[in-house]
């Protein structure tokens, strides 16, 4: 397992769902790339969050992460999950492309279709993963 963190593009209902799930997986926070701090999820003063989940049977689940903006961040991108729609993607992926590893593995899901090529072409140099919900 690789010891970079995860990073997602998008702190909708998708993002939040794949955070809590990937903290539930590996114990390891995960960091929300947000557009900006006024419309982004509860964080503290320190840029950390709880995202809380409710399952049907009504038990609930925290899991920490923590916030950033694109222009927060100073480490490279490593592992990527892109959350945002997909008229918004190819913005969202421009935004953060400074801090992009060579061969950064960028896992596409979008509700939407059309985006997935543009930012396979926009980006080369990263591995862009697609996943298509038939």
């Amino acid at each position: 397992m690789s010891s970079h963190p995860w990073y997602i593009l998008g702190a909708g209902s998708i993002g939040c769902l794949w955070a809590a799930t990937l903290h539930q997986a590996t114990g390891k926070s995960p960091v929300m790339i947000v557009r900006n701090r006024e419309h982004s999820i509860n964080e503290n003063t320190d840029k950390k969050a709880v995202l809380t989940l409710t399952r049907l049977d009504k038990t609930e689940s925290c899991h920490p992460v923590s916030v950033v903006t694109a222009d927060e961040i100073t480490a490279p991108i490593h592992q990527l999950i892109v959350c945002t729609k997909a008229s918004d993607a190819l913005t969202a992926m421009n935004s953060i492309s400074p801090v992009l590893a060579k061969h950064c593995n960028v896992l596409l899901l979008q509700n939407g279709m059309g985006s997935q090529e543009a930012v396979a072409e926009a980006f080369p140099a990263q591995n862009i993963w697609i996943w298509l919900n038939h």
